[in-house]
This record gives C-alpha cells, structure tokens and sequence, in this order.
C-alpha cells in the first residue's frame, strides 16, 4: 500500500509539472522543408529546456498558416522575414510589384531565428551552369501555398538582371511541387532551401545540384534592391551539397511570429495574460540560451 501511495504521489507531481509548462502549436512550412526542420529544432530546445511544450504542425506553406496567427486559432509560426513584412504591413507594401499576402497586422515577434538561405535547384546533368543561363527556360513559380517561394525565385533572378518574364513558368502549389516538377522533368529549375529534405531526396532520385546567383557587386545590388530584406551569404565548398564551387545564395532571417492574443488583451493579470507571456518568455529564453553565437542578436 505505501508502494501504491508513493506511486501515486510521484504521478501527481509528474502531472503538476507537465501542467506547469505552456504549451502551443508551432506553424511551419511542409515536412522536407528547411522551416520545418527550424520548427523542429525550437520545440526540441524547449522541451529539453522543460520550459515549453511546443507542437509542430506543418502546413502546405507559411502564408496560409498567418491569417491563423491573426485570428489567434495558431499560437506560434517559423516564418521568412519578407513573408512577415509584407503580411504586416498590408497591401499597400509590394516588394516586386505585387504583395498577395492577407494583411495580419496582429503578428508580434517573439525572435529573430537564423539566416534561411534558398537557392535554385537543376538536375546534376543539367547545361545550366549560372544563374545567367536559366534564361528562357523551363522555371517553377505563382506558388499560391507557398508565395514566400515566389519571391525566393524573384530575388535569384534579379540578381542575374533578370525577370519573371525572361523564364518559362511553370506553374506549381507550393515548394515540394516545385523539385517534384523538377524530378519529373517538367521543370528546369526549381528553388529550394539549401540542402533541405526535399533536394537530398531528389539528388538520391535523379541527381541534383544548387545553382549560384550572381557572386558580383551589382547582383548583390540587383538582389537587394528587388527583395528588400534579402541579403547574399557565402557558401563554402565542404557546404555546399552538391556544388563544384564556392558560390552565393540569397538569405533571408527566419523569425518567430506569434499571435496578437497572446498579449493577454486588457485582462493583465488573469490566467491566461499570464500564461500567455510565460508561453512568451519561455519559448524565446530556452531557443535563445542555444543560439549559436553566430547568430546571436548583439
């Protein structure tokens, strides 16, 4: 019967401390994707952390997960940057001529995450060598679930001095769809985060390789003046996952948006304001102690 008790006693405390923990759903980007393994990667610190119960719950792209953090059905989302900005700021904010993001001004964030670094994606026997050479030829784009990857493949172009007019589009959902094209060999080029899931998957299927953008001054001038907010980062041969050569990619930061009613609206200091900000503190403290140095906000 003490056995029992004690038994029993251990279950209860087990329980009081699981119930201690905030718990939430993270919105990420399709399994295979970089922003789903980022995801991953932020509930594992957590729970190792003992801070935060933290649930991934993937979807088809980030733009369709944000008017749920606007109407507070999400708790959390791994994002790009430029996504976040244009959902903020509204229709009236266009980067490329166009901004088909729902305006969700109720987005805070919590964290700037990492760098996320994309780059176009040809099949390993493919004469595309350069970014320059992708001119004329078969390209995946509109991605209507995933419009972050439209303006992926907006920046590569325009580091080449080129446009969506230049390519022949191919038109795809989302960001998976786009190296199934790819594989299939109904598209020359697709784009990718840097040696995700997705493009291992289609090097070991049909052999693949990532393309360069332009490594000059002007394209960087050419990158950064067509998607604000994108940057150029080096990447080094041991790096590169299946490059011959040192070579550039546009990166972009990946934050960690959250929803508006985790503020806890006017009732400061009830149960769930005060959740909610522990869900908060909890989450950013316990990704933040982990964060290489890198990275790390100055």
């Amino acid at each position: 019967m003490r056995s029992l008790g004690l038994i029993a006693a251990l279950v209860l405390l087990l329980a009081s401390v699981a119930a201690a923990q905030p718990a939430a759903n993270i919105g990420t980007n399709p399994p295979g994707s970089i922003l789903y393994v980022v995801g991953g990667a932020i509930a594992k610190v957590a729970a190792d952390a003992g801070t935060a119960k933290l649930t991934v719950q993937p979807y088809s792209g980030t733009s369709t997960f944000l008017p749920m953090l606007e109407s507070g059905e999400l708790e959390l989302g791994v994002n790009n940057a430029v996504d976040v900005g244009l959902a903020f700021n509204g229709p009236t904010y266009k980067i490329g001529g166009r901004n088909p993001f729902p305006h969700t001004p109720g987005l805070r964030l919590v964290m700037r995450s990492a760098p996320l670094m994309v780059a176009p994606v040809v099949r390993r026997d493919s004469p595309i060598k350069t970014i320059h050479d992708v001119k004329g030829k078969r390209l995946t784009g509109e991605y209507p679930a995933n419009l972050a990857s439209w303006y992926n493949v907006f920046g590569e172009l325009s580091s080449a001095g080129l446009a969506w007019k230049d390519v022949r589009v191919i038109p795809v959902a989302g960001l998976n769809e786009g190296v199934d094209a790819l594989i299939q060999g109904r598209a020359d080029v697709s784009t990718y985060g840097l040696n995700g899931a997705k493009v291992r998957e289609a090097d070991a299927a049909v052999g693949v390789r990532h393309l360069s953008i332009d490594c000059s001054s002007d394209g960087e001038k050419r990158l950064r003046a067509g998607v604000p907010g994108y940057y150029p980062r080096r990447v080094k041969k041991e790096d590169d996952g299946g490059r011959r050569h040192p070579s550039l990619s546009p990166g972009g930061d990946a934050l960690l948006p959250r929803a508006r009613r985790l503020d806890g609206g006017d009732r400061a200091g009830s149960a769930a304001a005060d959740q909610s900000r522990a869900l908060i503190r909890a989450t950013a403290s316990s990704v933040c102690s982990r964060e290489p140095k890198a990275v790390r906000r100055k």
